[in-house]
């Protein structure tokens, strides 16, 4: 796809351009999964740059092409393109309860991915089963944030703890990073009100795990993030631990 192209090497207006053109032709054949593709795209790229409100109309114009799709990629006639489908329609989803409605659009978030997985099993398609599993802890963490914390932090833990039986460090470096980064991001959110000197720990543990990958040199933006999510936690640490050392790590 020329628009993929463009999008890799920054040049936004052709990007935009070429995901509409290939939205016109969609729209002609009537492909309604390509479509759905399309606009989700769009707005990928105009949050990208920054404009928001053009960004959502497009991502609410995905949701219903993906729910469009759906009626024609079912689970019993096209289990893979329904599978795929249905991730696409949670990360969306997901997307979404970042605007607005949290709560409603995080538990059609996670139905939505959750359907992906009667297809996408780890034995038959575990790359795919890892992906998943990772966009669910996402969901998981951002409903967290008003909805019972506690069960949502541990669903999360779970879903991470998930896709990292896949994404091993020898075989799947950069996602194992990711994974790893965003366990730690989900024992510091559950040690907010649960076990806090033990979440706290193994927060760090799994940042520091991420950064044996994220290195300064190869990966400096990861770096960077994961670094300061391992400050984060060392200074939640040190306000029921050990405060002057841990606040040292912390500022390190």
């Amino acid at each position: 796809n020329i628009g993929h192209i463009y999008k890799e090497l920054g040049q936004w207006k052709n990007t935009i351009k070429n995901y509409k053109s290939a939205l016109g032709i969609h729209l002609k054949l009537n492909n309604k999964l390509e479509k759905a593709n399309s606009l989700y795209n769009i707005h990928l790229v105009y949050l990208y740059l920054n404009k928001p409100k053009k960004g959502l109309k497009k991502l609410k114009e995905a949701v219903k092409a993906f729910q469009e799709a759906l009626k024609v990629y079912t689970l019993d006639n096209f289990p893979l393109d329904y599978a795929g489908i249905q991730n696409n329609l949670g990360v969306a989803y997901s997307n979404l309860a970042l605007v607005e409605d949290k709560v409603d659009n995080c538990n059609l978030a996670i139905q939505a991915h959750q359907e992906a997985l009667r297809v996408k099993t780890i034995n038959k398609f575990p790359i795919n089963y890892a992906m998943t599993q990772n966009n669910l802890g996402v969901v998981y963490v951002t409903l967290s944030e008003i909805q019972d914390k506690v069960i949502n932090c541990q669903l999360a833990i779970i879903a991470y703890q998930e896709a990292l039986k896949v994404y091993t460090l020898d075989n799947f470096s950069l996602d194992y990073a990711g994974s790893q980064n965003n366990l730690g991001n989900a024992y510091k959110c559950l040690s907010q009100v649960k076990d806090r000197v033990t979440n706290c720990k193994k927060a760090i543990q799994a940042h520091q795990e991420a950064l044996k990958v994220s290195t300064l040199d190869n990966f400096p933006i990861e770096y960077a993030m994961t670094q300061n999510n391992l400050g984060v936690a060392y200074n939640n640490l040190s306000q029921v631990e050990d405060r002057v050392n841990n606040c040292k790590k912390a500022i390190h």
